[in-house]
Formats: C-alpha cells, structure tokens, sequence
C-alpha cells in the first residue's frame, strides 16, 4: 500500500469518526425534531398497518403545505396512535406512502432515541457522500491523489456539515441513491490506472 492509500484512508476514517460522533452528540441536545416527527409518526402508523390514517387532511381555507401543523387536521386514528408514543403536533407526513414503510424501524425505539439515531445515519450518509466527491475527484484527476483524502475530511468537519441534518431531512440519504447500472459511458477505466503518489 503506497504512502497516499494510507494517507487516504486514515482521511476517510477520520472524517467518519468526525461526522458521526459530533452530530450524534448534539442530537442528544436540545434540537429542532419538528420536522424528524413526520418520519417517526409514520413509522408508527405504518406499523399498525393504519394506512388510512397516513395523511393529514388539509385545511381548506389555508394557502400552505397541510404539512405543518397548523394548516392540517389529523383523524382520530392518528391521534390515538401517534398520541401513545410520538408527536401528534408536529409535521404531518405528506410523502409518497412507501417511504413511511423505511420509517417503521424508527417506532421500535422511543422518539429521543430514536432522533438519535437518525441523526447518526443522516451523519454516515453525509460521510458517504463526501466519499462520493473524492470519488468523482478520482475520475477526473485519472488517478489517486491526497486531495480526495482532504476533500472528504474537510467535507465531514466543515461547519456546513450539520445543516443538512438539522431539520431531520432525509436528504442526504436520497443524495447516495446509487444507480442500478452505471452509465455506459462512465469513464470508470480512470481508476484502473497506476495510481501515484504526490
């Protein structure tokens, strides 16, 4: 293994460790969970199998998303379910109805723990989409360079790092949805190439 695999790879474990242990600690802080409660109250309604209780019934006269609490109602069902262990008032689910369905391992574990723990995936995806820059570096650079070790660890511990999981958003676990089949004309032979030190 040349000097710049090792240099990498001791980036790459770095920026993991980095990402993961900070964002899972300051979930355990005093956090916005408005918008993770949506993922969690559907993990809950999905199962108990209560479909019809999934969505929010909007509010006819409000001109904004029935996603928030205060432009929606929510049927009985919902309530008595959510009410038991979730957050019945925070933000409604109004996502396709199988994405509640990866929300379900959420509602065996309570809610705190359970913002815990997203927070700790949101973080490895954000680690995993950094890998995926260097990556793409990679292909560009036609070889390995210590510039993909310091792209992912600058990536990983940037103060812009958390803002993506704050809100709980999902995004970045949709941003590392990788294609079946890599595009035919990927220039994938880049990485076959020698690879050099700088």
């Amino acid at each position: 293994m040349n000097s710049t695999r090792r240099f990498n790879l001791a980036c790459y474990a770095l920026a993991l460790v980095a990402v993961v242990a900070f964002n899972t600690w300051r979930a355990t802080k005093p956090n916005f969970t408005d918008d993770f409660a949506q993922y969690y109250n559907a993990g809950l309604i999905a199962r108990a199998g209560a479909w019809a209780d999934l969505y929010p019934i909007p509010d006819p006269v409000s001109p904004h998303n029935p996603g928030a609490a205060p432009d929606s109602a929510v049927t009985p069902g919902y309530r008595r379910i959510v009410g038991q262990r979730g957050r019945p008032d925070g933000a409604r689910f109004i996502q396709p109805p199988p994405n509640a369905l990866w929300c379900v391992p959420l509602s065996y574990l309570n809610f705190d723990t359970a913002y815990v723990a997203w927070c700790a995936l949101m973080a490895l995806c954000v680690w995993a989409a950094s890998m995926s820059a260097a990556r793409v570096y990679a292909l560009v650079a036609g070889r390995e360079s210590r510039v993909a070790g310091v792209l992912v660890l600058i990536l990983c511990t940037s103060p812009l790092a958390p803002l993506p999981l704050q809100p709980g958003d999902p995004g970045v676990l949709v941003a590392n949805r990788r294609p079946r089949h890599p595009g035919r004309h990927a220039r994938t032979d880049l990485l076959d190439r020698p690879h050099h030190d700088r």
